[in-house]
């Protein structure tokens, strides 16, 4: 009874690599570690032809492909005079892209059309003012790749030069506006000044007319004085015919002569000076007060200038920094040699241990079949 229970057994395990087929449900639904490993150890030449064969290949292709570098050129877009780019960089990135550089590079292999050109693409920098044109290509291609950027670099500072162009023609426009502003404001002002210092003049001259009549009435009342004592003295003389002509002056008209000059003297003329004196003074006060026009037209016009100078001052040209050439990078792009032989011997491995079972899986099915 030991016998017949132990017999199956021991045929599974000694029949290795061909199990039984009426107890494949058995490996069906279990997997055993020693079966794996008795598989792998029969397949072991299988699995180290196809590594080293991979292996091979895979040296050899890294070794024989031609190493890539990455030409790039930063260049910086123009700018208005508010500090904006004077267009729309991802407008500039699609132009680059899909218009310029495929246009350039058509012309540059005119001669050669079967050529495959190496992949340029343009990039923008988010929160930038920069534009990254990079290009992937072998070193021998070097004069190509810096024709390119060169190219690309001078046909988008050109397609700029009129935006920037518009922008100064409009700031100059701004300038000569702002200077005929001020011209007119400063004329104005001054004929206004001038005016004010003619009737400054005026009122001057009447002042100094005042002044000499008042030295002249008070002169001429001076002078009143001896006449009227010798008209009393002429008055009081019996011999009448021995008067003075002028004594026969009547008493009156020497009094009305005082009176009217005391009252010019004292009422009238003090009446017309501080008149003429006031009107000096509001002369004066609006004199200062466009002077103090004058004065803040000129700031206001300085500080116009030179907003628009600063504004003049932030316009940029598109250029190329560094270089219009293509900058190439210090090493090649990809992966190295090493690494293609370290990963030519990880797939080497994977796709002989892959191979081995499904070798295996063949011969079962073979097995399956003849039994």
């Amino acid at each position: 009874m030991s016998t017949k229970d132990s017999s199956p057994t021991s045929e599974t395990r000694t029949s290795g690599d061909r199990p039984d087929p009426g107890n494949h449900s058995r490996y069906d639904d279990e997997i055993s570690l020693v079966d794996l490993w008795n598989v792998l150890s029969r397949r072991k030449w299988w699995i180290a032809a196809v590594t080293i064969a991979v292996l091979l290949l895979g040296t050899l292709y890294g070794f024989l492909k031609t190493p890539s570098y990455s030409f790039q050129t930063t260049i910086q877009l123009g700018q208005d005079d508010r500090g904006n780019p004077v267009e729309d960089p991802n407008v500039t990135v699609t132009f680059l892209n899909n218009v310029l550089i495929p246009g350039i590079w058509r012309d540059l292999l005119a001669d050669s059309p079967e050529t495959r050109p190496p992949e340029a693409s343009a990039r923008y920098v988010d929160g930038t003012e920069y534009v990254h044109l990079t290009t992937s290509a072998p070193m021998d291609r070097k004069e190509a790749v810096e024709q390119l950027h060169t190219l690309t670099t001078r046909a988008l500072r050109q397609n700029h030069v009129q935006h920037i162009d518009d922008i100064r023609a409009e700031l100059a426009d701004q300038r000569r506006e702002q200077e005929l502003q001020h011209a007119a404001q400063l004329e104005q002002l001054q004929g206004d000044l001038d005016s004010i210092t003619e009737h400054k003049e005026r009122a001057t001259s009447r002042l100094e007319l005042l002044t000499e009549e008042r030295a002249l009435l008070e002169e001429q009342i001076d002078g009143l004085h001896p006449l009227r004592e010798q008209l009393d003295a002429a008055l009081a003389d019996t011999d009448q015919s021995a008067a003075p002509l002028w004594s026969m002056m009547p008493l009156t008209s020497i009094v009305d002569m005082r009176y009217s000059a005391e009252r010019r003297l004292r009422t009238e003329l003090p009446d017309h000076v501080q008149e003429v004196e006031q009107r000096l003074s509001e002369l004066e006060s609006s004199s200062e007060r466009i002077a103090s026009q004058m004065e803040r037209e000129q700031s206001r016009h300085e500080i116009a200038m030179a907003a628009l100078d600063r504004r003049e001052q932030r316009v940029r040209e598109t250029v190329a920094r560094g270089s219009d050439y293509a900058l190439a990078s210090n090493t090649p792009e990809g992966p190295g040699r090493s690494l293609f032989v370290a990963l030519s011997l990880i797939l080497g491995l994977m796709l002989g241990v892959f191979g081995a079972f499904f070798r295996e899986f063949l011969a079962n099915v073979r097995a399956t079949e003849a039994n």
